[in-house]
């Protein structure tokens, strides 16, 4: 039906296979040999990286306490063996809708609605990844803050569509004119930070004044005239 099955003989095996990769929708038998279904399901709801996965408990039709202590432990769904093909499947396809869904929404909450550039709870969590990187392997690591100057009186003077556009701009540079490997976040309001990965301070402190040049260039129009902006920009490595 299209989709990419990974089989596990035994609850272990199971767990360890989700290790290398994660699985969207999971089928859990409750009797398996050294580790039961409950188990798995406990140890997957412990574990962050399965949060979105969708599990599907497995028992007979006689096990009614075993399938509400599997729903209680985290278990999204229930099927009742004997089953049929055409009723697993349509739990399946019910089951990869809600973590789309999850995911789309996870997604959204980590998008700046205005920019479109990941937020600052984006930006924090990715932070974090790349600190422990770094500290693990003793690579550089820095991070510019970029914040725009006098911005009120760009929003006073020519509105807060303008001021919109002018934070869309930014956005889009940090986008296109740094390495693929650099993490542009919108921090709040004016602020705006990137992650430089393997970046030590002084070539921080270039691509920073190479940014610093480039928005400088920028050129925004009014009806009546034209005006351009600068921006302050904070180096920090490790």
């Amino acid at each position: 039906q299209g989709y990419r099955v990974i089989t596990a003989k035994d609850g272990v095996v199971a767990l360890e296979k989700l290790e290398e990769e994660s699985a969207d929708v999971i089928l859990c038998d409750i009797m398996m040999p050294r580790m039961d279904g409950f188990e798995v399901i406990r140890k997957l709801r412990a574990n962050p990286s399965h949060k979105n996965s969708y599990l599907i408990l497995i028992t007979a039709k006689s096990q009614e306490s075993d399938r509400v202590t599997g729903l209680e432990l985290g278990a999204d769904d229930c099927l009742i063996k004997p089953f049929s093909l055409i009723e697993l499947l349509a739990r399946i396809r019910a089951g990869s809708r809600v973590v789309r869904y999850k995911k789309q929404i996870e997604h959204e909450a980590l998008i700046d609605s205005l920019t479109g550039l990941p937020n600052r709870r984006a930006f924090e969590k990715k932070l974090e990844e790349e600190f422990d990187r770094a500290q693990r392997y003793g690579h550089p690591l820095s991070v510019l803050i970029l914040d725009v100057d006098d911005f009120k009186k760009i929003n006073d003077t020519y509105g807060h569509h303008l001021g919109d556009n002018v934070l869309r701009k930014i956005a889009e540079n940090l986008q296109t004119k740094t390495r693929r490997s650099d993490y542009p976040a919108r921090y709040g309001g004016d602020e705006f930070v990137l992650i430089l990965p393997e970046d030590n301070m002084k070539s921080a402190y270039q691509a920073a004044d190479k940014l610093r040049l480039q928005i400088k260039e920028f050129d925004f129009k009014t009806s009546t005239e034209a005006f351009s902006i600068t921006v302050s920009i904070g180096v920090s490595s490790t």
